[in-house]
């Protein structure tokens, strides 16, 4: 059943007013250049250890990704920091806390006991695999009454064994995990911070962004670093976060496009991540709002791929945080599931955007550019799914102008001027024959692919 919403009209309304006005100022930023970069940051800004539900011991992961030629990670793990306060709780897998604390006292963190397998427990496995790649020596256990509780290592401690200057850096971070009372799902990351706060369960998922957003903001504010704040995984589990939440939000700059540690059944008539996207930045473009920008992260907890599926690339001056959140937030970065740019560059001389792939072997390679109109249909409906195998939702449903391909070139180079009543054009890249696959079927961002930024001549 699909019906028009009242509040979707009257936003709708009022935003075709903004948007009429910003025809009047379509040369904002027409001066200013993109700031030149030096190098290309391979990243993954969300995934699990053994501190919540992730499946390896954490020195494990992040060998695991510096191995495979990471330049920064974030260990983000469920609603805790990799902090020295001793600790016998967990996401998963919890130990009872000993009744001597003496010896642990000495040593702090977390403490985990070795379990049956399940879902976020420690194992004998994961043990073994860090005694494998480190050394047995490499891990401290104490035995308490007639079990052996293994110490998991503190954030400085990860950062001290594989930080690299220049070459390699972990980043504090961890990730709200909950859902809002209508009990629909509310992720969230907090990057660059070494503090955590409990969740907030709002009223609804925009009150629980809102209010987590700000908190963030009240104690992260007085830093001596820029934090960064992410809404993850929207479509997760199903259909849990609408488009509507970064729409009222505007101070809201990153959102996961392609999370590929998930999956799920896309409704028909629902949004897709990319539309999600478009929604967002359309309506925020349209009223003169800064643009929603990509992150990708493959939220790893499982590690049993051989190689990561999604990430984020940014191309900053420096290998620290205040550098790559700079390039991140001027929209310098791209994300990929498994194809990379080789150059973008968007001129705001003229608003013409350019994309060259690194291209392989014996491949072909479709560039799309897609983007909104000015005067795009804003018409909101809904979808009402009645609970079955997913929980009862209502889905809202956007037209085709949002979000629509301007252009399309088989090539490894291509590139897009913005027309006078374009509000922003980002561009993607997939193989050919991945990209006729993918049109074939509903799922998550699987394919191999890669998406730029969205770019403006109206806002950032």
């Amino acid at each position: 059943m699909r019906n028009l919403d009242r509040r979707c009209f009257l936003q709708s309304t009022s935003l075709l007013g903004a948007s009429l006005l910003l025809n009047r100022s379509t040369s904002t930023f027409a001066e200013t250049e993109l700031e030149p970069s030096t190098q290309w940051y391979r990243g993954n800004l969300h995934l699990h250890t053994q501190w919540s539900d992730g499946s390896p011991m954490p020195e494990w992961v992040v060998a695991w990704y510096k191995e495979k030629g990471y330049h920064f990670i974030c260990t983000s793990d469920h609603n805790t920091f990799q902090s020295d306060t001793l600790q016998f709780n967990a996401w998963c897998g919890a130990c009872e806390t000993p009744k001597d604390l003496t010896a642990f006292e000495k040593l702090g963190s977390r403490w985990k006991q070795v379990m049956d397998p399940a879902w976020g427990r420690l194992t004998q496995v994961a043990v073994d695999q860090a005694a494998e790649k480190f050394g047995s020596d490499s891990l401290t256990s104490i035995v308490d009454a007639d079990r052996k509780l293994y110490r998991l290592k503190t954030f400085d401690e990860l950062s001290a064994q594989f930080s690299e200057p220049g070459k390699f850096l972990l980043f504090p971070s961890f990730e709200q995990t909950g859902q809002s009372q209508d009990r629909r799902q509310v992720h969230m990351n907090f990057i660059n911070v070494r503090t955590f706060f409990p969740y907030i369960e709002g009223k609804n998922v925009q009150d629980t962004v809102d209010r987590t957003f700000d908190q963030g903001k009240e104690l992260y504010h007085s830093n001596p670093e820029p934090y960064m704040f992410t809404l993850n995984h929207p479509i997760w589990p199903y259909y849990d976060v609408e488009p509507q939440t970064l729409i009222d939000n505007p101070a809201i700059r990153f959102c996961e496009l392609n999370n590929n540690g998930l999956e799920y059944d896309r409704h028909p008539q629902g949004w897709d991540p990319e539309k999600f996207w478009d929604v967002a930045n359309a309506f925020r473009v349209a009223a003169g709002q800064p643009l929603v920008l990509a992150t990708g992260s493959d939220d790893e907890h499982s590690y049993t791929r051989k190689t990561p599926k999604a990430w984020i690339m940014v191309r900053a001056e420096r290998l620290d945080f205040p550098s790559l959140y700079a390039a991140m937030e001027r929209g310098d970065s791209y994300t990929s599931n498994g194809l990379d740019f080789e150059t973008i560059t968007f001129d705001r001389g003229n608003g013409k955007l350019s994309v060259k792939v690194k291209a392989e072997p014996n491949t072909s390679y479709r560039i799309e550019f897609f983007g909104t109109k000015k005067d795009f249909d804003r018409t909101c409906t809904w979808i009402n799914v009645p609970e079955d195998k997913h929980p009862a939702r209502s889905i809202s449903s956007w037209s085709d102008q949002i979000g629509q391909r301007f252009q399309s070139v088989d090539g490894t180079g291509a590139s897009y001027t913005l027309a006078e009543d374009d509000l922003y054009v980002r561009a993607r890249v997939t193989k050919i024959t991945d990209t006729q696959e993918y049109q074939e079927k509903y799922q998550l961002l699987l394919y191999p692919a890669a998406w730029t930024q969205p770019y403006s001549m109206l806002v950032r």
